[in-house]
C-alpha cells in the first residue's frame, strides 16, 4: 500500500469514529452534531502537522489550528506545556518546548516564545511511525478526543446577534464551556445569558467586531484565558441607544485582557439612550499566574466604571501580579476624576511609558489588603490624589512615575499591620501624613513629598515610623515636608522611634521646608535613628528638635535649627556644614542643648551657632585642633548663651554672651578658640573687655576683644572650657535678719540675704552645731536649739564673702489646770457664785479675750495664772476658751461651766369650790427643774398632793369645810419655789327648832 492509500484508509477510519463519537458524546452533552466541522478541523490539523503549508491550512478567520491549540491546552497541566509540532522544513522538524504564548496568527498580533527541547526527535522516524494506517487512526482519534473534551473555536457570523441564538454562530453552535470564542469582523453580538466559562475571547479579526451586554438583565461573562479586543472592535456595557440602566454586568478574566480597540464599560444609555454612564460593567481578574491588562495601543480606548470597575482577585496573596499598560484614551465614568480599582488579592502594577493621569482606586479613602499590592513603574504615569487617605496593609511600591495621596489637609498614607512600602524611584506626594505603623518601609531612590497641604495631629508626625516598624533609607532618596503639623497640641513632623523594628539610614535626605512653606514655619523633629543628610530649606523654615538628633553626613542650613534642650550630633565623616549662614538665614540655635561634632583628627571645625533670645544673633565659633589623640567616639561640643557667663563677676566691661566648649574622648587636646560676638553683647567699654576661659575653678584671661571683627580669641586650651569676655571683682553678702533672731519650737525662719557682685553668685550655708547645708540664696531653717548659721558667697572668679547669724529657739506656751479637779467642768445654779477655776501658764504674757463664759463670769491673768470667777446670771452649758497671748504657739485654757436655771411651778389648773365630803376634781401644777415636792400645807383634810413627771396632782375628798389656801414646796432643783392655790369647801345645809308651837283659831293671825 502506497502512502496515498494509507492516508485514505486512515481518514476513512477517522470518519467512522467521528460519527460514533458524535452520536454518543454529543448526544449526552445535549450539543449539536458537529461531524462535518470536526472532519474539517482534523483534516486541517493533520495537514498542519505533516507539511510545510502552515498558512494555507489556517481557517479563513485567522484562528489557530484546532488540533495544536486544543492539544496544547490539554497537555499543559500534565506535561508542563510539551507539545510536538512540525516546522515547515520537513527535514529539520523538531519537537520544541513551548513555555508561553501561542502560535502565530496571520495578523501577527500574537507572538510566539519558544525554547529548545531538552532532546530532539528524528522527524523521519516519527512520520514513518504515524503513517501506518492503524497507528494514524489511533493518533488522530486521540487528538479528536482531546479536541472534543477541551473545546472548540466558535466564531460568530458576520452579522452576529444574541449570544444564546444558534444563528449568531458559524455552524449554529452556541459556545460551550472551554471554547475559544471569536466575534467576527462586522458582527455585533449581544450577551443575553450568563455563558459558561470560555477558554478565550477575541473581539474582531482584521477589522471591527462588537460585543455588548444586553439591556434587560445583569450578565456575567467568564473567560478563563485571554480576552483580546482587536483594533476597531468594541466591548461595551449596553447596546447603542438602549435604555439600559444596568451597571452590574461583569467580565471575569482568568488571564490577560488586551485592549487594542474599545472597552466602554460605562456606556451611554438610559433615558433617550444618550445618558452618560447610565450602564456599566465591572472587570474581575482571577487566576494565580502573572497576567496583563494591556491598553498600551494607540488605538486603545478604555472607559471603566468606578464601583467594581476593576476588581483584582488573583491568587491568594500579593505575589500574583496584574500589570497594567496604559495608552490611548483611558477614562472612568467618561472622565478622568474618578478611580476604578479595588484589590482583594494580588498586585496591580502600572508599567510602560505611555502617559497616564487618573485616580486609580475607586474610593477616596482606600485600603490595600494584606493579600494585595500596588506598584507604580511608569515614568509618565500620574496617579491622581483623591479626598481621602491610603490604608496599606499589603504592598505599596513606587519605582517610577508620580503617585499622589490626598488633596486636602489630613489626607494621609498609612502603612500598617505588617504592610510594606517601597520607594525606589519616581515621586510620591502626600497631602498629609506618611505613617509606618508596625510596617516595613524601604527608600532607595525617588522623592517622597509629605504634608504638601498640611495636617494636624497631636499623636502622629508628618513622617511617622513606629517602634515595631522596619525602616531602610539609602541611595539618593529625598523626603520633603512642606507644611508643619498644625495641631493645637504640638507634635513632631518627623518621628522615627527605635524599638523592635530594624531601622537603618545609610543614605537619602530629609528636606525640611519647600518653596511653598509659609514664612515663620517651625517643624518639630525627633529621630532615634541617625539621619544621613538633613536640609533646612530656607529662611522661612525653622527646625526644632524634640530629642537628640544625629546627622551622619551632610547638614545643610538655610534656616534655623533649634536644639532647645537637646543635642545635635554631627558624624565623624560628615563634611563641613553648608548653606547660607547669618542671623536671618542658616544657623544652629543651641538653647540649652549641645552641638556635637564627632572628630577623628586635628583640623579646623566651624560651629555656625547663634541664638534667638531677644534680637536674633549669629555668633559662630571656630575651633582649631593642633594636637591630641582621638578615640573612635571622640567629639567636641559647642553651646552658646545670650547671657553673661554664670561665673563672670564683672559688673561692667564684659560680654553679655558666653560659649561652652566640651571635649570628650580626646587625650591631651590642644586647640584655639575664635568666637564672634554681636554688637549688642557689649556692656561697658569694649576696649576693656578681654577673652576669658573658665576651666571650672577660675578664670584665665586671653587677648583683648577685636572691635573691628567682633571676635575674641584664646590659644592653647587643653580641655573643656567656658568662654566669654570678662572683668574681675569681689562679692559681698549680708544676712538681712541681723546678727540674732528668735523663733519658736517647730517654726522656721527664712534667712534673707543681700549680696553684691556680678551674678551668678553661688551660696553655701553651714551651721554650728553642724548638720545644716544649703546652696540656696535664702534658705529656710528650723533649728531645735540655739544655732549659728554661716553663709559663704562665691562669684565666678572664685572670690568669697561670708556672714553669720545666731538663731535662738523658744519653747511653746503651756497651760495646766491648777484648781481642784473637776472645777473646769462644774455645774452651778443660776445666780450662784461658781467655784473659782485657776490655770497655771508658762511662756505666756497674758490672755486674749475669752469666749464662751456665761454672763457674770470673767477670766483674768496674773503671775502666770488664769483665774475664772463670778456669779452666772444666765443658764445653759458654756464651753469656754481663754487664749494665751505672747510666747510661742497657739495654746488655750478650755473647760465647761453648766448653769442650771431656778425651778418653776405653773398656776393651778383650777380653783374649785365644792361641798364637803364631795370628791375633788384633780388640780394640777406643771413644774420645771424639780425632782419632787415637799410636805404640802393648807390642804383641807382628806385632800393630798403628789408629784410625778414634772406635774403636781392634788386630789381627794375634803372632810372639812372652809377656805383652804394651800402651798406645796418644790424640791431637788434650784431656788425656793411653791405651787399655791385655793380650795373652798362648803358645809352641808342645816335647819333649827321652831321658836314656838302655837295653837290658834281659824282666821286668827299667827304670832
Amino acid at each position: 500500500m502506497n502512502l496515498f492509500q494509507e492516508i485514505i484508509t486512515g481518514l476513512l477510519c477517522l470518519v467512522v469514529y467521528l460519527a460514533l463519537w458524535e452520536l454518543t458524546l454529543r448526544s449526552r452533552r445535549n450539543e449539536p452534531f458537529l461531524l462535518w466541522e470536526n472532519i474539517k478541523i482534523v483534516f486541517k490539523s493533520l495537514c498542519y502537522a505533516t507539511s510545510g503549508f502552515i498558512s494555507s491550512n489556517i481557517q479563513s478567520n485567522g484562528q489557530y489550528p484546532r488540533l495544536v491549540q486544543k492539544a496544547k491546552r490539554f497537555f499543559e497541566p500534565i506535561t508542563h506545556s510539551f507539545l510536538t509540532f512540525c516546522k515547515s522544513n520537513r527535514k529539520e522538524n523538531r519537537i520544541e518546548y513551548i513555555r508561553s504564548g501561542g502560535f502565530p496568527a496571520p495578523d501577527g498580533q500574537k507572538q510566539v516564545h519558544l525554547k529548545r527541547s531538552l532532546f530532539d526527535f528524528n522527524p523521519g522516524l516519527l512520520l514513518r511511525l504515524i503513517w501506518k494506517p492503524r497507528i494514524l487512526a489511533v493518533v488522530l482519534l486521540f487528538f479528536v478526543f482531546v479536541v472534543n473534551v477541551i473545546g472548540a473555536t466558535i466564531t460568530s457570523t458576520a452579522t452576529g446577534g444574541n449570544w444564546n441564538n444558534t444563528a449568531t454562530w458559524v455552524g449554529g453552535v452556541v459556545p460551550a464551556a472551554g471554547d475559544d470564542v471569536v466575534i467576527a469582523d462586522g458582527a455585533t453580538v449581544t450577551i443575553d445569558v450568563d455563558p459558561p466559562a470560555l477558554a478565550s475571547l477575541t473581539i474582531g479579526q482584521l477589522a471591527a467586531g462588537t460585543l455588548q451586554f444586553e439591556a434587560g438583565f445583569a450578565r456575567t461573562l467568564t473567560v478563563n484565558g485571554i480576552v483580546r479586543i482587536k483594533p476597531g472592535s468594541t466591548f461595551k456595557s449596553a447596546p447603542t441607544g438602549s435604555t439600559s440602566t444596568i451597571t452590574t454586568h461583569s467580565l471575569v478574566v482568568g488571564e490577560s485582557l488586551i485592549n487594542d480597540g474599545t472597552i466602554d464599560f460605562s456606556a451611554a444609555a438610559g433615558a433617550g439612550g444618550t445618558t452618560a454612564n447610565a450602564s456599566g460593567a465591572g472587570i474581575t481578574f482571577t487566576g494565580s499566574p502573572n497576567e496583563t491588562f494591556d491598553c498600551s495601543a494607540a488605538t486603545s480606548s478604555t472607559n471603566l466604571r468606578k464601583t467594581n470597575g476593576l476588581v483584582l482577585n488573583k491568587g491568594i496573596d500579593k505575589t500574583s501580579v496584574l500589570t497594567f499598560s496604559p495608552g490611548g484614551t483611558f477614562q472612568v465614568l467618561s472622565g478622568t476624576t474618578d478611580g476604578f480599582l479595588s484589590i482583594t488579592n494580588g498586585t496591580f502594577k502600572i508599567i510602560g511609558t505611555n502617559s497616564f493621569s487618573n485616580p486609580v482606586f475607586n474610593v477616596t479613602s482606600y485600603s490595600i489588603p494584606s493579600s494585595g499590592g500596588f506598584e507604580l513603574s511608569n515614568p509618565n504615569a500620574t496617579v491622581e490624589g483623591q479626598n481621602g487617605s491610603v490604608d496599606n496593609n499589603g504592598v505599596l511600591k513606587i519605582t517610577d512615575g508620580i503617585f499622589n495621596v490626598g488633596i486636602v489637609a489630613g489626607n494621609s498614607s498609612v502603612t500598617n499591620n505588617n504592610g510594606t512600602f517601597v520607594l525606589s524611584g519616581g515621586v510620591m506626594n502626600v497631602a498629609g501624613r506618611f505613617v509606618l505603623s508596625n510596617a516595613d518601609g524601604t527608600f532607595s531612590g525617588g522623592t517622597l513629598n509629605i504634608s504638601s497641604v498640611g495636617h494636624a495631629s497631636s499623636t502622629q508626625a508628618s513622617f511617622q515610623c513606629s517602634l515595631t516598624s522596619d525602616l531602610s533609607i539609602s541611595g539618593n532618596s529625598l523626603i520633603t515636608i512642606s507644611q508643619p503639623n498644625s495641631s493645637v497640641t504640638p507634635y513632631n513632623d518627623i518621628e522615627i522611634l527605635s524599638g523592635s523594628g530594624t531601622k537603618t539610614i545609610t543614605g537619602g535626605t530629609f528636606q525640611i521646608g519647600t518653596a511653598t512653606t509659609p514664612a515663620g514655619s517651625t517643624f518639630l523633629v525627633n529621630s532615634d535613628i541617625p539621619l544621613y543628610n538633613l536640609t533646612v530649606f530656607n529662611s522661612s523654615t525653622k527646625v526644632s528638635l524634640t530629642d537628640n538628633l544625629t546627622v551622619n553626613n551632610q547638614l545643610s542650613l538655610n534656616g534655623q535649627l533649634l536644639l532647645n534642650a537637646n543635642n545635635l550630633i554631627l558624624g565623624t565623616t560628615a563634611p563641613p556644614i553648608t548653606g547660607t549662614f547669618g542671623a536671618s538665614a542658616g544657623m544652629i540655635v543651641t538653647g540649652t542643648g549641645e552641638f556635637r561634632k564627632m572628630i577623628s583628627s586635628n583640623g579646623s571645625y566651624n560651629f555656625p551657632v547663634g541664638d534667638v533670645t531677644g534680637i536674633t544673633d549669629y555668633t559662630p565659633v571656630t575651633l582649631n585642633f593642633t594636637s591630641g589623640t582621638y578615640a573612635p567616639d571622640a567629639y567636641v561640643l559647642v553651646k552658646v548663651f545670650n547671657v553673661k557667663h554664670p561665673q563672670n563677676v564683672s559688673t561692667t566691661n564684659y560680654l553679655n554672651r558666653y560659649w561652652t566648649i566640651t571635649t570628650s574622648g580626646i587625650t591631651n587636646p590642644v586647640y584655639d578658640i575664635t568666637a564672634t560676638y554681636a554688637d549688642a553683647d557689649v556692656t561697658g567699654d569694649e576696649s576693656k573687655i578681654a577673652a576669658g576661659n573658665y576651666s571650672g575653678t577660675a578664670w584665665a584671661r586671653g587677648g583683648n576683644a577685636n572691635s573691628g571683627t567682633n571676635t575674641i580669641s584664646v590659644t592653647g586650651i587643653t580641655g573643656s572650657t567656658g568662654f566669654s569676655g570678662i572683668r574681675a571683682d569681689s562679692p559681698t553678702v549680708v544676712i538681712d535678719n541681723g546678727e540674732t533672731a528668735t523663733i519658736c519650737t517647730g517654726s522656721s525662719l527664712i534667712l534673707n540675704t543681700t549680696a553684691t557682685g556680678d551674678p551668678a553668685l553661688t551660696f553655701s550655708w553651714t551651721s554650728s552645731p553642724a548638720g545644716f547645708i544649703s546652696a540656696l540664696e535664702e534658705p529656710s531653717v528650723s533649728p531645735l536649739i540655739l544655732t549659728d548659721y554661716i553663709v559663704t558667697v562665691t562669684d565666678g572668679n572664685g572670690f568669697t564673702a561670708s556672714d553669720a547669724i545666731t538663731v535662738t529657739v523658744n519653747p511653746n506656751n503651756t497651760v495646766t489646770l491648777s484648781s481642784a479637779a473637776g472645777t473646769d467642768a462644774q455645774t452651778k445654779c443660776i445666780n450662784t457664785p461658781i467655784t473659782d477655776i485657776t490655770y497655771t501658764t508658762t511662756g505666756a504674757t497674758g490672755i486674749g479675750a475669752p469666749t464662751g463664759l456665761p454672763a457674770g463670769v470673767t477670766a483674768v491673768w496674773a503671775s502666770n495664772t488664769i483665774t475664772i470667777s463670778g456669779t452666772p446670771t444666765a443658764s445653759g452649758t458654756f464651753n469656754y476658751i481663754v487664749p494665751l497671748t505672747g510666747g510661742c504657739g497657739s495654746v488655750n485654757a478650755t473647760g465647761t461651766i453648766t448653769v442650771t436655771p431656778d425651778m418653776t411651778a405653773d398656776s393651778a389648773s383650777s380653783t374649785p369650790t365644792l361641798c364637803i365630803n364631795t370628791t375633788l376634781t384633780a388640780i394640777t401644777h406643771a413644774t420645771t427643774g424639780a425632782t419632787g415636792i415637799g410636805a404640802a400645807t393648807g390642804l383641807p383634810a382628806g385632800v393630798t398632793a403628789a408629784w410625778t413627771s414634772n406635774t403636781i396632782t392634788i386630789s381627794g375628798t375634803p372632810t372639812a369645810f372652809g377656805t383652804f389656801n394651800y402651798s406645796i414646796p418644790l424640791t431637788g432643783g434650784c431656788g425656793s419655789v411653791n405651787a399655791t392655790g385655793t380650795i373652798t369647801v362648803t358645809p352641808d345645809m342645816t335647819a333649827g327648832a321652831a321658836s314656838s308651837t302655837p295653837t290658834l283659831c281659824i282666821n286668827t293671825a299667827l304670832t
